[in-house]
């Protein structure tokens, strides 16, 4: 799943201050690399970066025209990618408020992207 790109804004305050990435599956990660792993997906054979903390546009557009994907985490990233025509799949942040914070609505949610976008076969 290397061909998968999960862009995020940008780090917490707290996760800053903890020295935590998307890597270390820590804070909202948790629930993300959860319900990744819930479809089968494992999460630390995709990538990770936050769109406004590095924001490296060409090796976005390169990682797209190179054959791989990218997921969108919160509108705000969803909203720039647009702005730049850069193809991508949004999912919802795994940190939003609200009843998708449940753990089954966002597991529900991320596998429902997941077969949406191919990624996963829809089980019966």
């Amino acid at each position: 799943m290397e061909r998968l790109l999960f862009l995020g804004e940008k780090r917490s305050e707290i996760a800053k201050e903890r020295g935590l990435r998307w890597e270390h599956g820590r804070l909202a990660a948790k629930p993300l690399f959860e319900a990744l792993r819930n479809v089968g997906i494992e999460p630390l054979e995709c990538t990770f970066r936050n769109l406004f903390e590095n924001p490296n546009i060409p090796e976005i557009i390169r990682h797209v025209r190179q054959g791989g994907m990218i997921i969108a985490l919160g509108r705000k990233v969803d909203d720039e990618l647009k702005k730049q025509g850069i193809p991508h799949i949004y999912m919802v942040h795994p940190a939003a408020r609200g009843r998708i914070r449940r753990r089954e609505k966002y597991k529900a949610h991320v596998k429902h992207v997941c077969t949406t976008a191919g990624l996963i076969r829809k089980s019966d």
